[in-house]
């Protein structure tokens, strides 16, 4: 809730933006994922968020961005704007490994929601770890 309710400040406020990263450097996305992603869609459907500006900052997000917090809260918001251009930026974010889970889980709001995945997954290498000796 605190980061949506940042989000929507940021929105409105952009002189909000430091404060914004940093606590999306101290509270991983990954730790709310779920809640994130169910967060957005009830703040949309219940039009207490402006839609236009929460896609062009997931836009900023996702694709100026360094960071790999915003990114992954870039690709999240994406999820919610189902058009050509936001897929295809979620399909090509989604093959770095670190963020695939984002790409996955942001593409439950699609109506082919398994035949993104089949695609992301014929194209995505993964990590490749050395084989350790325990013995």
């Amino acid at each position: 809730m605190e980061v949506m309710d940042k989000v929507a400040t940021c929105i409105e406020d952009q002189a909000c933006y430091a404060e914004f990263q940093i606590m999306l450097e101290e509270a991983p996305i990954m730790l709310y994922i779920t809640r994130l992603t169910g967060r957005i869609r009830l703040l949309l459907s219940e039009k207490l968020i402006y839609k236009k500006r929460l896609y062009f900052l997931g836009m900023k997000l996702a694709t100026e961005s360094g960071i790999d917090e915003e990114v992954k809260l870039g690709i999240l918001i994406l999820g919610f704007f189902k058009n050509d251009l936001t897929r295809q930026i979620i399909k090509i974010l989604g093959l770095n490994s670190t963020l695939t889970i984002y790409a996955v889980e942001t593409s439950k709001n699609f109506p082919d929601h398994n035949e993104f995945l089949f695609e992301l997954a014929k194209k995505n290498l993964g990590v490749r770890h050395e084989q350790t000796n325990l013995s």
